[in-house]
């Protein structure tokens, strides 16, 4: 274990035993000057309720073994992107993954023919 990593689990425990923690900041969002638009709001529910609908147990499928993403937290994000798919309809999409391709094939599987 390096020097950096044993100071900070010395000074910032992990509170509970988990497979996986890193620590993060939070910083304030009520003196952000952006403001989402009524649009984007909008879209982000109508997003939001596309979601909560769509399957995307062939990706789970596809994966080698447990923990399957696109069906539990953290990996919900996968049926957000099938919601935006399905929300704004786009003839063209860009994606830059990670590596496993399931954001890709989580846009693909809701897009307009």
């Amino acid at each position: 274990m390096s020097i950096k990593r044993k100071i900070i689990k010395k000074l910032m425990p992990v509170p509970v035993q988990v497979r996986h923690a890193e620590y993060s900041m939070v910083f304030s969002a009520d003196d952000d000057l952006s403001r989402p638009s009524k649009y984007l709001l909008s879209v982000a529910l109508e997003a939001i309720g596309n979601a909560r609908e769509v399957s995307l147990e062939d990706l789970s499928a596809r994966m080698k073994g447990p923990p399957y993403y696109p069906d539990i937290w953290p990996g919900e994000h996968y049926k957000l992107l099938a919601g935006l798919a399905l929300s704004l309809k786009p003839k063209v999409v860009i994606e830059i993954g990670t590596g496993s391709g399931l954001s890709a094939l989580a846009i693909k599987k809701y897009l307009s023919p």
